[in-house]
């Protein structure tokens, strides 16, 4: 019996599991012609700024960054709502300028029974959401008819019907719809509200990132009713924090019937692993390299030579 169930538990926790997830991607436009004019040097620096731009937008409306694409991102989110104000702040952004040159994006957005395993998502979900961004033109959103009907009765969003488009790799045309936004009113989503009270709860948490930075490690749960201002306390205290040095990793649960386990570090590890130098990487992960990377699959994209962990 022993062997059976021990075989069972392996598994259902290595098994692919689906859920409804909203799948964004973005694509700089004519990044190749931007090379060529600026030269390497300053154009890495646009790309850089671009990026920041990017993953700013991602992290204020709750999206999960699944990888880097070269000139864009593929970001998956629990909220269609989320992915379309998210691709808007992304277009408005790009228009002011970024690292002094006006940049030109598209977006693709779909919804759907995503394919997921370990931090990547695949599946004819995602791959509709990558060709809609391939056929968008600059400066467009285009989303399926899914996302539309997601979002029927919200005034806050508006779409104008493409019609079935052929899709590459798509058997049956898919119904496509582009997310309309004022192009004049740059950066009306990025403006934020003054950041008033709170003062005793940010006093609390710089404290105990006083005693982090003095070696005594800790856990602070921040709780309380919805839309009390939870998520922007914590934003305003981790701008301060990054203002001050410290590095900021950030994972995220999301309410479904199943999820990774151990998601939100999985999350903070993958996110780390990207920006980390291969040394230091190594040297954090030390002897409990083989472990991580089961929960991290994309570890090994990095570091290869991470063996496998002993047998429990």
């Amino acid at each position: 019996m022993r062997p059976q169930r021990c075989y069972n538990r392996r598994t259902m926790t290595e098994q692919r599991a689906s859920a409804v997830t909203t799948i964004l991607f973005t694509d700089l436009v004519n990044s190749t012609q931007l090379i060529q004019r600026t030269g390497d040097e300053d154009a890495q620096r646009i790309f850089k700024a671009h990026y920041q731009l990017l993953r700013d937008a991602v992290s204020a409306k709750g999206g999960s960054e699944v990888k880097s694409l070269g000139d864009g991102l593929m970001v998956a989110f629990a909220s269609a709502a989320d992915a379309v104000r998210c691709a808007i702040m992304v277009q408005q952004a790009s228009r002011r300028g970024t690292g002094g040159e006006r940049l030109a994006v598209r977006v693709g957005i779909n919804a759907g029974e995503a394919m997921s395993e370990g931090d990547d998502y695949f599946g004819t979900p995602v791959v509709v959401a990558r060709r809609l961004c391939d056929r968008a033109g600059p400066g467009q959103i285009l989303c399926s008819g899914v996302i539309e009907s997601l979002l029927a009765g919200r005034q806050a969003f508006s779409f104008r019907d493409l019609g079935a488009l052929e899709l590459k790799g798509i058997a049956a045309p898919v119904e496509a719809r582009e997310a309309t936004y004022e192009t004049g009113r740059a950066g009306v989503l990025l403006t934020r509200t003054p950041f008033v009270g709170r003062g005793k709860e940010m006093a609390r948490l710089r404290a105990k990132l006083d005693e982090a930075r003095a070696g005594h490690g800790g856990l602070v749960m921040l709780v309380g009713e919805p839309g009390i201002g939870k998520s922007r306390t914590i934003e305003e205290f981790t701008e301060q924090a990054r203002a001050g040095g410290s590095l900021v990793l950030a994972g995220r649960c999301f309410e479904g019937e199943w999820a990774p386990p151990y998601a939100p570090f999985a999350e903070a590890i993958a996110g780390y692993a990207k920006e980390a130098a291969l040394d230091v990487l190594a040297a954090d992960l030390g002897y409990g390299a083989p472990p991580v990377a089961r929960l991290v699959p994309s570890l090994r994209e990095r570091l290869p030579d991470i063996g496998e962990p002993v047998p429990l």
